[in-house]
């Protein structure tokens, strides 16, 4: 999401829960012993320097481009993934921890140790990046460490689409295993929803097929459950035929507008004839000294100025519109996504029930705290709405069902993302300290009005907020169960770098029952 901020930004320019040990004698063998078995594959920064670089200095943000791995693991082949959790899995029953593992799809989650690790192994699967269209055209088949423009390039070709990601340099594994919002899933769901199958490494190096039937259990705990049980080397996704969009940015000066974009953004939510082709978001930036407003309008049809979006296009004043017909490659490709790539990067988010009072307070907060850190250099820094109404999540009962918790009968829920982009290492915990007092506001009034929502988006959460108890308690006890399962000895919960554990603890918290 943070790449929508990023085309805002051009637009209006016109106008350590990570592993952060030393290196030990034992990390040394774990990586050695990668190395002595997939030697074209695994990567020193001293011996290696190019394809070492090649993974470590290509992540989203600087926080995780700071981190430096021991080495690198490129594989090539699902049975390359499968040896070396095996071997993982080895070390850890032999209680060997000390080589603690990343998973790097596409690294575009910001916070340090998401999908890199320092003094460990990252396991980067850029290069599982095959797209492949079924006979029938029914299935595309995506590798683990595909991105969504590697999908959009081949399906565009064919007049297919599947229900994937809205910004194509984003990783189709952890949009996906996050839950994941779509242009299209007014219509089918989440993107989560619309895998057939999964391709799964499990914790003891077992190649699994995981879908509805085989292996159903897994199919849910994968739907919203990130990596914690496995590495996902393949995703089947549902797929259909797709012509023309039709969409763009409108872009409003923020004080005139905020109220009327908020007001047009809560009666949309509130509709129980939600159209189903409309998709959007609001989103609210402050760059270079200025705050506006910029609203995001896709329809899924090749049909110009839908009715439901006439709430959005007649407000005035306007300072920009790109409203026009196009495809699903030209709506997500964003030529200019590297002008965030490599800067410090953060994002913050909480939930609440649609409601003008908690939205419209939000929007006021949020520019007092823009107000607030007008001294950071070369700062970025945005709200985004995202609704989420019962014609989104009652897709996904019908289709096996997900871990996110979210119940489509408490109506509409509003999730809200902050993201920043700034220069200086020396400003992080200013940054992150306004965000956290920010979102703080908003969950504060949000349970003053009653309409607080526990539920926390992956995808758009930060390091230390607790994604899977706000999933319910149904839904993390679900979780424990299926890691207790399929990784008993806790490789995932306790090796694997990242936060957003059904363990928070590690496996200690197995003994708990």
């Amino acid at each position: 999401m943070a790449t929508k901020l990023t085309k805002v930004v051009v637009l209006v320019s016109a106008l350590s829960g990570v592993f952060g040990s030393k290196l030990s004698p034992r990390l040394s063998t774990c990586c050695e012993e990668i190395s002595n078995t997939y030697p074209s594959v695994t990567f020193f920064p001293k011996d290696t320097p190019g394809n070492y670089t090649r993974s470590t200095s290509s992540y989203y943000s600087g926080q995780e481009n700071d981190l430096k791995p021991t080495c690198v693991f490129r594989p090539q082949t699902t049975s390359d993934v499968s040896g070396v959790v095996d071997m993982l899995h080895r070390r850890t029953v032999n209680k060997l921890r000390e080589c603690p593992f990343a998973i790097r799809g596409g690294g575009h989650t910001p916070y340090a140790g998401a999908a890199n690790v320092d003094g460990g192994l990252t396991i980067d699967l850029s290069d599982l990046n095959q797209v492949t269209v079924s006979k029938d055209k029914q299935v595309t088949s995506v590798g683990g460490g595909a991105r969504w423009e590697n999908v959009y390039s081949v399906l565009g070709e064919v007049g297919l689409a599947i229900t994937g990601g809205r910004v194509d340099p984003v990783g189709v594994g952890g949009l996906t295993t996050g839950g994941g919002f779509s242009f299209f899933s007014a219509q089918q769901g989440f993107v989560c929803d619309n895998v057939l199958n999964y391709e799964l490494i499990v914790a003891n190096g077992s190649v699994l097929n995981v879908n509805t039937t085989s292996n159903p259990d897994l199919t849910i705990a994968l739907r919203g459950g990130s990596n914690n049980f496995g590495i996902v080397t393949r995703f089947d996704f549902s797929t259909f035929p797709q012509g023309g969009l039709w969409g763009g940015d409108i872009i409003y000066p923020f004080e005139e507008t905020y109220a009327e974009t908020v007001k047009a953004f809560t009666d949309l939510g509130g509709d129980k004839n939600y159209d189903p082709s409309a998709a959007m978001y609001p989103l609210f930036v402050y760059i270079n000294g200025s705050t506006v407003v910029s609203t995001n309008l896709i329809y899924t049809q090749p049909k110009a100025y839908p009715e439901v979006f006439r709430a959005f296009t007649d407000i005035q004043p306007q300072y920009s519109n790109t409203l026009r017909f196009g495809n699903l490659t030209n709506f997500t490709n964003i030529p200019t996504v590297n002008a965030q790539v490599s800067r410090r990067n953060a994002y913050m988010t909480t939930t609440w029930l649609n409601d003008l009072e908690t939205s419209r307070f939000a929007a006021q907060v949020w520019n007092q705290s823009a107000i607030k850190l007008n001294n950071i250099t070369g700062l970025s820094y945005a709200l985004d709405f995202q609704m989420v109404p019962p014609a989104i999540s009652n897709k996904s009962a019908a289709r096996g069902g997900n871990s996110l918790g979210i119940d489509p009968s408490k109506g509409t829920i509003v999730i809200a993302l902050l993201q920043a982009s700034w220069e200086n290492a020396n400003d992080d915990e200013c940054v992150r300290g306004a965000l956290g007092d920010t979102i703080g506001a908003f969950e504060s009034r949000a349970k003053t009005r009653g309409r607080y929502v526990e539920f926390k988006y992956l995808n758009y959460a930060d390091k230390g907020q607790d994604v899977m108890r706000g999933y319910g308690e149904e839904s993390l006890e679900r979780l424990q169960r299926v890691s207790k399962m399929y990784d008993p000895a806790g490789l995932f919960q306790g090796g694997n770098s990242g936060d957003f554990k059904v363990f928070p603890k590690g496996p200690g918290e197995y003994s708990d029952g």
